[in-house]
């Protein structure tokens, strides 16, 4: 399965990638920190999972969920982020977001959610 990490923070694409191509065979895993990247590679896997920092603002996410959602609807999303509002979150999902990650979840609950969402789960926070 194709996934591509968006997110800011270069050292945290590096981990991430590395961590999940270990502990989930088969993966192939693309990472952007730039917009127009992101389009590229969604081009070429319109059916790629996409994992976004969702701490880049809520409008910027909102605009890159909602465009990937309107280009690409096979794309499914997951959103790291430890700073949301529920009533956010709840429109996130509508731009076929399936799980939401704190950013500082362990490694198990990134692996686990992402292997989740790959065969078609919905994974939300607790208090939900």
């Amino acid at each position: 399965m194709q996934v591509v990490i968006f997110d800011r923070q270069s050292i945290f694409i590096h981990g991430m990638k590395l961590s999940l191509q270990e502990y989930i065979p088969g993966i192939d895993i693309s990472a952007v920190s730039q917009v127009d990247d992101l389009w590229r590679h969604l081009l070429r896997h319109p059916d790629a999972l996409l994992i976004l920092d969702g701490e880049m603002g809520p409008d910027f996410c909102r605009w890159v969920l909602q465009e990937k959602y309107q280009q690409f609807p096979e794309s499914k999303g997951i959103l790291v982020a430890n700073e949301y509002s529920r009533a956010w979150l709840h429109e996130m999902m509508t731009f076929n977001v399936q799980a939401i990650i704190p950013r500082d979840a362990n490694l198990e609950v990134f692996v686990q959610t992402t292997k989740s969402v790959m065969q078609g789960g919905i994974c939300l926070p607790v208090e939900w």
